[in-house]
């Protein structure tokens, strides 16, 4: 058997593999969004609805911490007469990684006709990390002691909460999906005065799910 024969399929069969395994690469990337696997969602239970449905009306908690670049925020800047949302994020998280772009897509919608936060339970090391590997538009703020996740009753990361920019919060969700932030996305246009936007929140998950648990 001529040399030729057996080394050129072989040259064919390990670049289709190289091939092969540069599309399996690929498929865990995309813009903004650091090279993680699909992760497995976590379901919301019943008691989080509970606990989260109890806070509409509510004085939000107060607090004063640090965002990723070291600087000072605190509940005065919840309540400057626009409308805040925070998203609950966790260090290290898939579930957070996943869900980011779609909070990013309606944060960059409103513009600065509402304001966004996120919460997290890193440092302000990580918190950078985080905001650069998944282009964050808004400010980070750290809360490693997970003060704020206890105050807001969250249990769980990719939770959101409404304020109506007095300091009160005006909704909020043990997790998100589509029609989760469909409704933030009214209640949003309603208190800001502006409308509801456009966004992309197609890979949002159909039924309410929540990310990694804090606690």
């Amino acid at each position: 058997m001529r040399l030729s024969m057996v080394t050129i399929p072989l040259s064919l069969a390990i670049a289709a593999g190289g091939f092969a395994l540069m599309k399996v690469a690929a498929t865990g990337t995309s813009a903004g969004r650091t090279n993680y696997p699909i992760p497995t969602r976590h379901p919301v239970t019943a008691e989080m609805v509970k606990a989260a449905s109890a806070l509409k009306l509510k004085a939000a908690p107060r607090f004063q911490l640090v965002d990723h670049e070291s600087r000072q925020v605190g509940s005065s800047d919840l309540a400057t007469g626009k409308p805040s949302v925070l998203f609950f994020v966790k260090d290290e998280c898939p579930c957070s990684i996943e869900a980011q772009p779609i909070f990013n897509n309606l944060a960059r919608a409103f513009g600065g006709d509402a304001l966004f936060f996120g919460v997290t339970d890193a440092s302000p090391a990580a918190a950078t990390q985080y905001v650069q590997a998944n282009v964050v538009p808004f400010q980070l703020i750290c809360d490693p002691q997970k003060g704020l996740m206890k105050s807001f009753q969250m249990e769980a990361s990719a939770s959101m909460v409404l304020l109506d920019g007095k300091g009160n919060v005006a909704q909020a969700w043990a997790g998100y999906s589509q029609d989760a932030l469909r409704q933030l996305n009214v209640l949003l246009g309603t208190l800001s005065g502006s409308g509801v936007r456009e966004f992309d929140d197609r890979e949002a998950p159909k039924k309410l799910t929540a990310g990694c648990a804090y606690f």
